[in-house]
C-alpha cells in the first residue's frame, strides 16, 4: 500500500486556471448521440501529478485500469456549483475526468479532485478536427465565474 501525503489547506497553492465542465450526451440528427462539453465555471487550481502505475504508449493508456488516478487537483470549494464525478476539468488543452471528490477536512474551503488525464487526439490543440472547427489552439478561456 502506498502512503499518500495529503497537503493541508495552508499548503494548497492555487496558481493554475482551470474550467469545470459537464459532459452531456445529446441525440444527433441520425440515431446516435453526440457528446458535448458545457462550461460550468472557472477556478484557480493546484495540479499535482501522481504516479500510481498508469502506463502510456504514445497517447493511449495501456494500463490494466483505464480510470487510474494520474493527478490530484485542488480547487477552492464552490459555493454555488456542485462538483461530482460526472464533471471534467479542462486545463489549457488537457482534459481530466473526475474520479472522486473530497471536501478537505470537511471545512468547505477546498476540494481535492482525483482525476485521470484523458489523452484524446481530437482534444489536442493542433488536431485537424479542432483546427477545422475553429477552436483556439492556445486553449485560452474568457473570464467568467472565477473562484
Amino acid at each position: 500500500m502506498v502512503k499518500i501525503n495529503r497537503p493541508s489547506s495552508s499548503e494548497v497553492k492555487l496558481k493554475h486556471r482551470v474550467s469545470i465542465t459537464n459532459k452531456i450526451d445529446e441525440p444527433d440528427s441520425d440515431t446516435g448521440l453526440i457528446s458535448n462539453q458545457y462550461h460550468q465555471f472557472d477556478a484557480y487550481a493546484d495540479i499535482r501529478a501522481i504516479n500510481r502505475g498508469a502506463s502510456y504508449f504514445g497517447d493511449v493508456n495501456v494500463g490494466s485500469n483505464q480510470n487510474i488516478d494520474t493527478h490530484e487537483i485542488y480547487i477552492r470549494y464552490p459555493k454555488t456549483y456542485a462538483v461530482d464525478i460526472t464533471n471534467y476539468v479542462k486545463f489549457g488543452c488537457r482534459w481530466f475526468k473526475i474520479n472522486s471528490v473530497e471536501n478537505i477536512d470537511e471545512r468547505d474551503r477546498f476540494l481535492r479532485l482525483s482525476v485521470t488525464e484523458k489523452r484524446d487526439d481530437n482534444r489536442r490543440p493542433d488536431s485537424a478536427a479542432n483546427i477545422q472547427a475553429g477552436i483556439d489552439p492556445t486553449g485560452y478561456m474568457q473570464p467568467s465565474n472565477i473562484y
